[in-house]
């Protein structure tokens, strides 16, 4: 089985909206943020997420305020419900987490226009980073872990 013949219609309009309201909060969130990222210390070693990607998430995890937030003002449970089982379904086709994430990304990323391809992405790779730290998508390991608290020192 391709990625291509998952349905992504898994995934709920109300997401849409949650990408608008995040695109207006960019700016805010950049002046505001404290710079750190609490995840469970072997997570993104458990699941074996690529450095590329721990990157890209640890930088647009910036915007989880922004992201729960928003998730706040639709039906957040059907937002995370979607996100769980289209995961799940590109992780029962065995994809390698650089394939699940670059399609996770993609169907959250839905349908990039000129008018919106800006900030699309990064409102996408938000949500992404976010629904990885609170394990809608990928897991944590089975050995208990201590969370901390890591520090971006470039702020």
């Amino acid at each position: 089985m391709d990625s291509q013949d998952v349905d992504k219609s898994k995934l709920p309009p109300a997401l849409s909206l949650v990408i608008a309201d995040l695109v207006k909060s960019f700016g805010p969130a950049m002046d505001s943020s404290n710079g750190k990222w609490v995840v469970p210390v072997n997570k993104l070693t458990y699941n074996d997420i690529p450095l590329g990607w721990r990157i890209r998430m640890r930088q647009y995890y910036v915007f989880s305020p922004e992201v729960k937030a928003s998730l706040a003002t639709v039906d957040s449970d059907t937002v995370t419900n979607g996100l769980r089982s289209l995961y799940k379904d590109f992780r029962d086709q065995g994809l390698p987490p650089n394939d699940i994430l670059h399609e996770l990304h993609s169907a959250i990323m839905g349908r990039v226009t000129q008018e919106n391809a800006e900030y699309r992405e990064p409102a996408a790779m938000a949500i992404l980073a976010t629904m990885f730290e609170v394990c809608v998508i990928f897991e944590e390991s089975p050995v208990s872990t201590p969370t901390v608290t890591i520090d971006d020192f470039a702020n």
